[in-house]
């Protein structure tokens, strides 16, 4: 591997603003249009040998536009709540056979 670099863990709050620059680096970049659009082409071109590769990234990182919206938004923002709850109801034991153990030995 190139350099043998060690990776150092990041704490959250690091982490989000690495995040926040790589974020920022790619919007102001000149080439990101590029980029996506060769990515969009590939996902597009039923004969390119990493079509599915393409239609992953655009459905888990290009589509998700609510990633780069600004706070106010994202308060308006769709969301999705689910709520699973067991139902437990003890059953009542209404019939108990008392049973006297049978001796083998006949």
């Amino acid at each position: 591997m190139a350099g043998n670099r060690h990776l150092i863990p990041l704490t959250g709050a690091e982490e989000k603003e690495r995040m926040t620059q790589w974020r920022s680096s790619f919007l102001t970049n000149k080439h990101a249009g590029n980029v996506i659009e060769k990515v969009m082409d590939a996902a597009l071109d039923d004969d390119h040998r990493h079509q599915a590769t393409a239609w992953k990234l655009v459905f888990d990182r290009i589509l998700p536009l609510q990633n780069f919206a600004d706070g106010k938004d994202k308060a308006s923002a769709p969301q999705i709540s689910i709520n699973i709850s067991g139902l437990s109801s003890e059953k009542e034991v209404t019939d108990v056979i008392d049973v006297e153990a049978m001796d083998n030995d006949d």
